[in-house]
């Protein structure tokens, strides 16, 4: 019984993905007008293998905190797969730093 407590606990702890703060601050859009004008960081991917189901939220999660430790705050969104029974999904995306952007749209017309 003990064993099987302990295997259950550690899948739980496996299974979940954190955000970090950056990675919350990471918005990810698959419309390209969003990131016109914004300026590219590189490709970013996310991949998860959850039996628990959380898989593709998992994947979102981990694309989010890598476009965040590259510098982006936006990721526009490339490709969104499920693989599998085991519920494994992949995330791709190009990561975008669209902070000058939101500051030009911000400031009042002249």
């Amino acid at each position: 019984m003990e064993i099987i407590v302990l295997f259950l606990a550690i899948l739980l702890m496996v299974g979940c993905t954190s955000l970090t703060p950056g990675g919350a601050k990471v918005r990810v859009t698959s419309n390209q007008d969003a990131v016109k004008g914004c300026e590219l960081k590189g490709a970013v991917k996310g991949t998860s293998s959850n039996a628990l189901g959380s898989s593709a939220e998992n994947a979102n999660i981990e694309m989010r905190n890598n476009a965040a430790e590259m510098g982006a705050d936006t990721v526009l969104l490339m490709t969104e797969t499920a693989i599998g029974r085991w519920s494994e999904a992949r995330t791709t995306g190009e990561a975008y730093d669209c902070s000058k952007k939101k500051e030009e749209e911000a400031r009042p017309a002249k």
